[in-house]
């Protein structure tokens, strides 16, 4: 799941997840050291999405 993504869109994409998915939370969608795919694994799970759900997930939003 490699994902490019600039400030502006991580924001929306941010703010889009947490809409579509209510169980999500702040720490959930914190990027730490700039690891925005540690992010997306770590929503992955929670959401119990694979790889591949995930990147259809980001690329519908």
């Amino acid at each position: 799941m490699k994902i490019e993504i600039n400030d502006n869109s991580l924001n929306e994409l941010k703010i889009k997840l947490k809409h579509k998915f209510p169980l999500l939370t702040n720490e959930d969608l914190t990027i730490t050291n700039n690891d925005l795919q540690l992010m997306l694994r770590i929503v992955a799970y929670k959401l119990r999405k694979s790889k591949d759900e995930m990147n259809e997930i980001i690329e519908k939003i």
